[in-house]
């Protein structure tokens, strides 16, 4: 019995794996033939195209798929793509995916007919089910090198394991609502959504300018706002003179940050010789999408740090001498005088606010 299959150019031929044949991988969803298994043969091809008989029958013509849920995917044939799932890159070598006809969304056959990842079964808060049987629960070390499915994150605490597929997954990601309230977007509730790398109008963060193709988001699809996991602990609660709404401290922003000050008369944007770690801090309101470094900002008027006996205040410039060399008595490194820093007076101690930033930080959510 010969049929076509869409994967083929040429008719196939209905066998069986003869014993002791040595392991091939079925060319379409690519995993191991095994002995006396029903399959089918390309006999212009010979052994270098076999596939399983399930694969040439049994073959979806239309799937549904947890990674993509706004559309359905069907299989076709491709030269050239990247699965979402696996990360895998086809090139050069004519293969069947499962593809969604609006997105440039990809998934390799072996990924999108595995069974699909559950969540948790009602009334069992403890067992969460993949591939129709519990994930192992236990304890990662960072050093393990293994990252979070969901998140794309280092696990590191209480994971969650499949055996079948090998994924990881955090557990607070695994319990992530399916819907929050974020005082980011106070207008509409936000929902739980997998970002795909055909949807970039949709899967950058919205605080941390974050490109997401493999991350779980939070999204509003009437507003097209879109949060990553990181940022949904964001609360705005400092308040600044130059704008109207309290922002959010954040570490860093997948910007520019020297292009991304909102700042008016600012230290960047006067020039103002400052380390690249540093400005890495912002002070942001991401409703409005207003940016400004910390030192731009708002900063404590003194501060208690470990680095000196006395407390240190702050002091918008401070030019020593006629000497024209300025430097920080922490980093013992060059200082530029235009910038403001924290001072002892009675001990002429110098601070650059980047070396004394951990005790910066957290002055701001005293003001």
């Amino acid at each position: 019995m010969n049929i076509f299959h869409l994967g083929h150019e040429h008719p196939l031929s209905f066998t069986t794996v003869p014993a002791g044949f040595h392991q091939m991988d079925c060319r379409v969803c690519l995993r191991p033939l095994h002995d006396h298994e029903e399959a089918y043969l390309c006999p212009l091809c010979g052994l270098s195209y076999m596939i399983h008989r399930s694969c040439a029958h049994e073959m979806p013509q239309r799937i549904h798929h947890s990674f993509h849920r706004d559309h359905h995917l069907t299989p076709s044939l491709s030269i050239k793509f990247q699965c979402f799932s696996c990360k895998k890159i086809i090139h050069g070598v004519l293969s069947i995916s499962f593809q969604c006809s609006i997105c440039d969304f990809f998934l390799c056959t072996q990924c999108a007919l595995k069974p699909d990842i559950c969540d948790r079964n009602e009334g069992q808060n403890a067992n969460l089910i993949c591939h129709e049987q519990p994930m192992r629960f236990e304890e990662k070390k960072h050093e393990d090198g293994i990252e979070c499915y969901a998140c794309h994150f280092p696990c590191s605490g209480p994971t969650y394991t499949c055996n079948t597929c090998n994924y990881f997954f955090h557990n607070s990601c695994l319990e992530l609502p399916p819907q929050i309230s974020h005082p980011c977007h106070p207008s509409h509730p936000l929902r739980r959504h997998m970002a795909s790398p055909g949807q970039s109008t949709i899967t950058k963060c919205k605080a941390c300018h974050r490109s997401c193709p493999f991350f779980i988001i939070f999204q509003c699809k009437e507003c097209e706002f879109a949060i990553c996991i990181d940022c949904t602990s964001l609360k705005p609660t400092i308040k600044h003179q130059d704008h109207i709404h309290s922002l959010c401290l954040m570490k860093e922003t997948y910007k520019n940050s020297a292009d991304r000050c909102d700042g008016y008369d600012t230290y960047c944007r006067k020039g103002a010789v400052i380390n690249n770690e540093f400005m890495k801090y912002m002070l942001r309101c991401v409703e409005c999408d207003f940016s400004l470094h910390l030192f731009c900002g708002r900063l404590p008027s003194s501060i208690k740090h470990e680095c000196h006996v006395h407390l240190l205040a702050l002091v918008d410039s401070l030019v020593e001498d006629d000497s024209d060399d300025y430097y920080c008595d922490i980093c013992e490194e060059i200082r530029d005088p235009r910038i403001c820093i924290y001072y002892c007076a009675e001990c002429r101690y110098i601070a650059h606010l980047h070396c004394v930033v951990s005790k910066v930080c957290p002055s701001l959510f005293s003001f």
